[in-house]
């Protein structure tokens, strides 16, 4: 309903209050005609400026395809269709789309024409509009191309297919496609797969066949490889770590040994020297210094013994401690172990 006729349902509303129920009745019917007589006048002006609009695109259309002038005067008789159908203008606009080279779309056009069922009333321009499009139809029809796709190696609902950019349904895989004689360029692609693409040459009336495989894209397949997860150092990496430190415990646990063997001797040696000379556990009094010196050579000796069996033992689980290239390396914990009439090592792995 247009504002006018809104405006004046709008009016009668405001009045009708005031009288009785039969002319209430009256009122409101006499309004509803109404604003249906305006709302039926407006949309017969707009009809009427299409059509108007319509007619001046047409004669535009068919002047310019008079002219040779065929593809400025597709565009206007393609508009002059949109705003109102006439059998005269969509069959000017077929002849138009064949002698462009538009075979597929022309020839559509002209079947709607001579398809379309004219009342016994017509007017005489879209009867001979009728025969005319039969005429330019028989002599395109034989034109048309047929084009053949056939693509492998991809899935098929991955596919995309496109004739000169436009996208192909896969329901025309494998058939016969209706195509505009000339040259073509046919293109198949997938995700994960190198494109593929063919030009080729279709004769009026001709028939072509094009194949196309897709090959695996390389570069899309190393870079969709997984990664394997990295939990601490390489097996090699840590493996060589322990085998240093393992080698270097076992060193200085060697030296430590050594030494604390070489000291025990000499206090061994000592202690002798000072049994021969204290008599009843009583040494005569120069011995003092003597007997220090036992006391700490015994205690280096002690030393030398604990920090080597501490290395020997830690430099030995090093290198023996089975590789775990799942996991880190454990944290490794060796401590000796000193007490009354004990000598030991105790660790944690």
């Amino acid at each position: 309903m247009g504002a006018r006729a809104h405006a004046r349902l709008l009016w009668y509303f405001e009045r009708v209050h005031c009288l009785s129920n039969s002319s209430r009745i009256a009122v409101v019917v006499a309004a509803c005609l109404g604003a249906l007589c305006l709302s039926r006048a407006a949309r017969a002006d707009g009809a009427s400026a299409d059509m108007a609009a319509a007619r001046a695109l047409g004669i535009e259309g068919m002047k310019l395809a008079d002219s040779g002038k065929c593809e400025d005067a597709i565009d206007r008789l393609s508009r002059s269709e949109q705003l109102h159908h006439a059998p005269s203008v969509l069959e000017r606009l077929g002849e138009c789309q064949v002698a462009t080279g538009k075979f597929v779309d022309g020839t559509e056009s002209l079947q709607r024409v001579v398809r379309e069922e004219l009342p016994p009333n017509a007017p005489a321009v879209f009867v001979a509009a009728k025969a005319r499009a039969q005429k330019a139809l028989d002599a395109a029809r034989p034109k048309v191309a047929k084009l053949v796709l056939t693509v492998t190696g991809a899935p098929r609902d991955a596919l995309t297919l496109t004739v000169d950019g436009e996208t192909v349904s896969s329901a025309f895989f494998g058939v016969a496609r209706p195509t505009d004689p000339g040259e073509h360029v046919v293109l198949a692609s997938a995700p994960g797969f190198t494109p593929a693409t063919r030009r080729v040459t279709l004769a009026p009336g001709g028939s072509e066949s094009v194949a196309l495989t897709l090959e695996a894209d390389p570069t899309s397949l190393a870079t969709a490889a997984p990664k394997a997860p990295v939990a601490g150092p390489p097996p090699s990496e840590g493996l060589g770590f322990r085998r240093v430190a393992g080698l270097s415990s076992l060193a200085v646990g060697g030296v430590a040994l050594a030494a604390g063997t070489v000291f025990g001797l000499i206090a061994v040696s000592k202690k002798t020297s000072l049994d021969g000379q204290c008599l009843s556990k009583v040494c005569p009094t120069g011995t003092q210094g003597a007997i220090d010196t036992a006391y700490a050579f015994g205690t280096v000796s002690t030393v030398g013994f604990i920090v080597g069996g501490v290395g020997l033992v830690g430099g030995a689980v090093l290198l023996l401690l089975p590789n775990r290239a799942s996991s880190p390396p454990s944290a490794i914990t060796v401590h000796p172990v000193v007490g009354l009439g004990t000598l030991g090592v105790s660790g944690s792995f």
